[in-house]
C-alpha cells in the first residue's frame, strides 16, 4: 500500500535503467512505465546534472560511495520543470539483477517542501554568501571579499533566510545541508555541483 506523501521513488538497475516508480514518479512525469522503464535515468535530467548524476551512480553501484544527495531539475513536456532533492543508495543481496539503486525525489517549488521557491534563482552570488556564512564569515567580510556593500550582503542573506524559510544564519547552513544545496562531503563548505543554481 503506497503511504501519502511518500513522494517520488524509484528504482533503477546496474545499468542505471529505470526498472520500477511508485505512481507518483509516472505521475510526475505523465508518462506510463511502458514509457519511462528501461530508459536511462540521467536522459531525463538536464544536461549540465547528466554527467555528475552518472557518476554518482556508478559510485554507489561500485561500491565506492553508500549514499548521496543532491538538487536535480527535470525539464516536462507541456508542464514546469520538477525540481527536488534527490537521495539514492544501493540495495545488494539476492536481487534479480544483482543490485539496485533506489532513488527518492522530494520535490521543491511553490508551496513545496522547504519554502524554496525556485531552485534556478540561487544566484552565485547567493551560493558564495552561502558557503561563507558556512564558514562563520562576517558580513562585512563577506562584502570585502565579494565586493559589494555590507548592506546588499544583509539583503541577499535576508532573501536566503526567506527563500528556505528560516529565521536565522544557523538555520539557514542547517537548512542548506539538509536540501543538498550544500556538499557535505569537502570542507570549506562549497555549493554542490549538482545543485541548479
Amino acid at each position: 500500500m503506497q503511504q501519502a506523501g511518500a513522494g517520488i521513488i524509484l528504482f533503477l538497475g546496474p545499468k542505471q535503467e529505470i526498472k520500477y516508480g511508485n505512481r507518483e514518479f509516472f505521475r510526475a512525469f505523465g508518462a506510463n512505465a511502458d514509457e519511462l522503464c528501461g530508459r536511462q535515468f540521467h536522459d531525463l535530467v538536464v544536461s549540465h546534472q547528466r554527467e555528475p548524476l552518472t557518476r554518482h551512480l556508478t559510485e554507489l553501484f561500485n561500491g565506492t560511495a553508500d549514499q548521496f544527495s543532491g538538487r536535480i531539475a527535470v525539464p516536462r513536456r507541456d508542464a514546469l520543470p520538477l525540481t527536488g532533492v534527490l537521495t539514492a543508495w544501493v540495495l545488494r543481496g539476492s536481487l534479480p539483477h544483482g543490485a539496485a539503486a533506489v532513488l527518492s525525489v522530494r520535490t521543491v517549488g511553490k508551496g513545496g517542501a522547504g519554502g524554496i521557491d525556485d531552485v534556478r534563482s540561487l544566484s552565485k552570488v547567493d551560493g558564495k554568501i552561502l558557503e561563507g556564512i558556512a564558514v562563520g564569515l562576517t558580513s562585512e567580510v563577506l562584502a570585502s571579499r565579494l565586493f559589494i556593500s555590507r548592506q546588499t550582503v544583509e539583503y541577499r542573506i535576508g532573501r536566503l533566510l526567506r527563500k528556505l524559510s528560516v529565521s536565522n544564519r544557523v538555520a539557514l547552513v542547517a537548512r542548506a545541508y539538509a536540501v543538498g544545496v550544500l556538499r557535505v562531503d569537502v570542507w570549506p563548505p562549497r555549493v554542490n555541483d549538482d545543485a541548479t543554481i
